[in-house]
């Protein structure tokens, strides 16, 4: 005889019921399975909890959500970024004068220092050393036959040269003028040619085939260039008539000039 037990066939029932609920949710819901942890056994026993805390601070893998991170979105520094931070901010100006060192302007070598003009570096060997100073005779850098004079920050014409407008400090052009004296040797003057020199009146090269010998002697018989009937005497810097002359004013020794005696 077959009996029959009610609780036990309702019990059955319900197991049933609750193993079809378990299939529809796996099929339909996600986190059920997360929850369940059968998709990633070896995270079994993480609760979803977990997964849905911590969902913010995973890396998106797509193109479009990928955030950049803030270090990421400054450009690499340039060169030219870097140069226009040590100049104050400012692009590279070549002749801008440095801002904390005198007499020191920006070259056309961007990043590079140079002397002003007139100037020179005191330790020319050492590339970290500034400091510069005035080089009289020193040739200026844009304007030919001009140099550096004695006075610190003055300019003066070349030897042989003359400015060509004197009254303007700001007007730099010169010339060559002939019969200038030679600042440093005497009895040397400039000649008709230009940058060439010559011996004064009365005088000659002591080294005549030496371009770089400046010395002269006194040459007694020697011609004077502008009076030619006057010669040089045996006394130095003296000079007396030819022979037939004699001086048209005697009492005046600057007064050259002769006339014939018959």
């Amino acid at each position: 005889m077959i009996t029959r037990n009610p609780d036990r066939a309702w019990a059955r029932v319900s197991v049933l019921v609750a193993i079809l609920a378990c299939g529809a949710a796996w099929l339909t819901v996600p986190e059920f399975r997360s929850w369940i942890n059968l998709d990633d056994p070896v995270n079994a026993d993480t609760p979803l909890s977990f997964y849905q805390d911590s969902a913010e601070d995973e890396r998106p893998t797509s193109d479009n959500d990928l955030e950049t991170p803030a270090s990421y979105d400054s450009p690499v520094e340039s060169y030219d970024e870097r140069t226009s931070q040590q100049t104050g901010g400012e692009d590279w100006v070549p002749g801008r004068s440095h801002s904390s060192y005198e007499h020191l302007i920006a070259s056309e070598t961007e990043g590079e220092w140079k002397p002003e003009a007139g100037y020179d570096w005191i330790d020319p060997s050492d590339p970290d050393d500034l400091r510069v100073g005035w080089i009289p005779g020193d040739p200026h850098a844009s304007q030919q036959n001009v140099v550096a004079s004695d006075t610190e920050g003055q300019w003066t014409p070349e030897k042989g040269y003359r400015w060509i407008d004197p009254e303007d400090p700001d007007d730099f052009r010169v010339r060559w003028a002939p019969g200038t004296k030679h600042p440093d040797n005497r009895h040397v003057v400039s000649s008709d040619t230009r940058d060439e020199w010559k011996p004064d009146d009365g005088y000659d090269w002591i080294d005549p085939d030496d371009p770089d010998d400046f010395r002269v002697r006194w040459t007694p018989g020697d011609r004077h260039s502008e009076h030619p009937n006057v010669i040089a005497s045996d006394e130095r810097d003296s000079w007396e008539p030819a022979s037939g002359y004699s001086w048209v004013n005697p009492s005046d020794p600057d007064d050259l000039r002769v006339k014939r005696e018959y």
